[in-house]
């Protein structure tokens, strides 16, 4: 089954619509509720019985619909992202068009919990094992944490003859330890801010195993990723 496909009604039923969890949880309370006003009306000795049915079912009633809120609001989260990283597929289709050489990935940060952090929200796209999300990267590196600062767009490239964790090092700010193998082999990085400066709401984050792969100023790569903060920002503000 395709993960990216949009939800039909069924499926949003079945993740939690919030009508008809509402249905559930009445008809799940409606036995104790008519117990209740049984011992209430026929047997009107029992004051304490029906008092405590009814209570067990307004309780429950109030348990079942809050529970039907939280998995409505979880579905919807779920569809939003599901949406986002087909987005992203779009996206990377597009980039990538013509060539089956280039190894990129992309990937979308927002502002963590933490003000110095920033957190992944999207596994990779254009990877095998889909991986990284729910990952938190310090602010203060990269060009993800460059973005983020500053709002601006960031496009970076490893000089010729440079070994590239001296480079991710000496210029962009990271501790050696915090290099994983799977960034060895990148040549270019870029981070496209989404929003304006001082109010960055998030950050796609792209790099590729080519060098050039982004170009210079006015490259086709560098105009797709401008309209594309257009169709994130679509998502993020409604995740």
């Amino acid at each position: 089954m395709n993960k990216f496909r949009q939800m039909t009604r069924w499926d949003r039923f079945c993740a939690g619509e919030l009508p008809f969890e509402i249905v559930i949880a009445m008809a799940a309370t409606a036995g104790p509720i008519v117990a209740g006003y049984r011992y209430a009306t026929v047997a009107p000795k029992s004051p304490v019985l029906a008092t405590s049915m009814f209570g067990a079912a307004g309780f429950a009633l109030v348990a079942l619909i809050w529970r039907a809120f939280l998995r409505n609001r979880k579905a919807q989260n779920a569809n939003e992202l599901h949406a986002l990283d087909g987005v992203l597929h779009s996206l990377h289709a597009i980039l990538t068009a013509g060539t089956t050489e280039i190894s990129l990935r992309i990937c979308v940060f927002v502002p963590g919990k933490e003000p110095d952090k920033c957190h992944q929200i999207t596994n990779y796209v254009g990877v095998e094992i889909p991986n990284g999300r729910g990952r938190d990267l310090p602010r203060r590196c990269g060009v993800v944490g460059t973005a983020f600062r500053m709002g601006v767009v960031q496009y970076a490239k490893l000089p010729k003859n440079t070994n590239v964790t001296d480079y991710l090092v000496n210029v962009h700010g990271f501790e050696r330890d915090e290099i994983s193998p799977t960034q060895l082999d990148r040549k270019s990085w870029s981070g496209i801010p989404v929003g304006d400066p001082g109010n960055v709401v998030a950050v796609i984050y792209l790099d590729s195993d080519k060098q050039e792969f982004f170009g210079k100023r006015n490259h086709p790569r560098r105009k797709t990723l401008d309209a594309a903060t257009i169709g994130v920002a679509k998502f993020i503000s409604r995740t």
